[in-house]
């Protein structure tokens, strides 16, 4: 079976689509909550847009997609993203500790799942030389953006089974 591993190849494409999906899906759960789940929904919304520019590769072939290809955009999206959380955390300061508390406890399993899952690619990514370590790279990758997506969906299901729950479950 040949598989393509470079930048463009199918896997890749199927972890783009992975976290488009969760990143929409957790937005959507963000607007069907509340106070401190909100702000974490909406927070993982932006951590997987985040790494959705940094999966995708667009060939140079202007001015924009050149800009999208550069080191500065990475400061500039680095600087956008710090600047719009900190801005949020100044309006919604009182929901930091429920947040923190959610963070660290045992309810957050499925994100330090999907947390693991991205370290090993990231080891296996910095191991070159080997195919077998850009397999693994790719398949621990997809199954931490896959596991990220089906949390978001979990979380929209759960709202919509019971639509007045407003805290972490």
């Amino acid at each position: 079976v040949s598989v393509s591993l470079d930048e463009s190849g199918a896997i890749e494409t199927f972890q783009l689509a992975f976290l488009a999906g969760a990143a929409a899906l957790f937005f959507a759960a963000g607007m069907m909550r509340a106070r401190a789940s909100r702000m974490f929904c909406i927070g993982m919304a932006v951590l997987c847009t985040v790494f959705f520019f940094r999966e995708r590769e667009i060939d140079k072939i202007g001015p924009i997609t050149g800009y999208l290809n550069s080191k500065i955009f990475r400061v500039h999206e680095a600087i956008l993203v710090v600047g719009l959380a900190l801005a949020y955390l100044v309006f919604r300061w009182q929901f930091v500790g429920e947040v923190a508390r959610f963070v660290f406890s045992k309810a957050a399993w499925p994100f330090y799942v999907a947390a693991v899952f991205l370290l090993i690619g990231a080891y296996c990514d910095t191991q070159h030389g080997t195919v077998a370590m850009q397999i693994k790279e790719e398949i621990f990758e997809s199954a931490s953006y896959l596991s990220l997506l089906v949390i978001a969906a979990g979380l929209c299901y759960q709202y919509s089974r019971n639509s007045n729950r407003k805290r972490f479950t």
